[in-house]
């Protein structure tokens, strides 16, 4: 499956949906320390062809293990996305959810 995302006048730039999941996991599991990528699930969505939103659930087992620095890692996502896809998302959240 493919994500189209409307790069410019001349076309539309096309990405493997699972390959920017890849990316957004990786991403998340540097940069924080009690997670792997087990415990990671992104949703990436699309409207209108040109926002996106990203929705990253974490899966643990205690409270002591959330993201410390949720800011941070936003950042490092929304800058590697840009500089992949040229588009900044719209919104990158976050769900916690009990093992």
């Amino acid at each position: 499956m493919y994500v189209v995302i409307q790069k410019n006048t001349r076309g539309v730039l096309e990405i493997e949906e699972k390959a920017l999941i890849d990316l957004i996991t990786y991403l998340v599991r540097t940069n924080s320390k009690n997670l792997d990528s087990d415990d990671i699930k992104v949703h990436i969505f699309v409207k209108h062809e040109v926002v996106l939103f990203v929705n990253i659930e974490l899966f643990i087992s205690n409270i002591d293990e959330q993201i410390q620095d949720e800011n941070n890692i936003t950042s490092v996502i929304e800058e590697a996305i840009v500089q992949t896809l040229q588009i900044k998302p719209k919104n990158v959240s976050y769900v916690y959810t009990h093992k």
